[in-house]
């Protein structure tokens, strides 16, 4: 079944939950999900996501969507539940000026 759905806005990752949800990611805008109800996107209710800069979703076997970015870590969003956690993956700050180049 297709349906057209417009978006305000560039989608910059899409990506397939384990249940089928349909989940993108809007530049500067967050985490939405596709709402068959509605025919339309809305978007996910984690503040944490509004002004984290999204660089790739990645859906498990174990029906999670891994929301990986830049400079926040990586958030697993149990589709099951609805829980978000921040993971505990180590993440390390990068200085660049102490850096060694030239």
């Amino acid at each position: 079944r297709m349906h057209q759905v417009r978006v305000d806005g560039s989608v910059l990752h899409l990506a397939v939950g384990a249940k089928g949800s349909i989940y993108i990611d809007i530049d500067e805008r967050g985490l939405f999900r596709y709402d068959e109800q509605t025919g339309s996107f809305v978007a996910m209710p984690y503040p944490e996501l509004q002004s984290a800069i999204i660089k790739n979703l990645r859906s498990t076997a174990d029906g999670d969507l891994l929301i990986c970015t830049d400079g926040d870590g990586l958030f697993v969003l149990h589709e099951s539940t609805g829980v978000l956690e921040h993971s505990a993956i180590r993440t390390l700050e990068y200085d660049i000026a102490k850096a060694n180049i030239i």
